[in-house]
């Protein structure tokens, strides 16, 4: 099969304008053997509820959290998330753990 990146090159005589048919070795790194992890930190203090009514930005705090998670639907075996919460006393308020979700 003929290289389209090298039709000039055949036609000045050069042979070698096929392409090459071979499987490639991957490249290291390349191969997932364990899903990434990721971990997703939200603020659930209550300024958020607080200025909610003003700005909107728990509704669109929740509904990031909701596309986030639809999001990696499908991608488990790349990918393993938790999602936390943060309200500014508690350091860690979990909310889906690594695995579960």
């Amino acid at each position: 099969e003929l290289d389209e990146n090298r039709l000039i090159d055949g036609a000045t005589g050069e042979k070698a304008i096929y392409k090459r048919r071979t499987i490639e070795e991957p490249q290291v790194g390349m191969i997932q053997k364990r899903p990434k992890r990721l971990r997703f930190v939200m603020d659930v203090s209550s300024s958020m509820a607080h200025f909610n009514n003003s700005d909107r930005r728990l509704d669109r705090m929740a509904a990031s959290t909701v596309m986030i998670m639809e999001s990696f639907k499908g991608f488990e075996h790349k990918y393993d998330y938790s999602i936390v919460g943060h309200d500014g006393e508690t350091p860690l308020i979990p909310f889906v753990d690594f695995g579960k979700a």
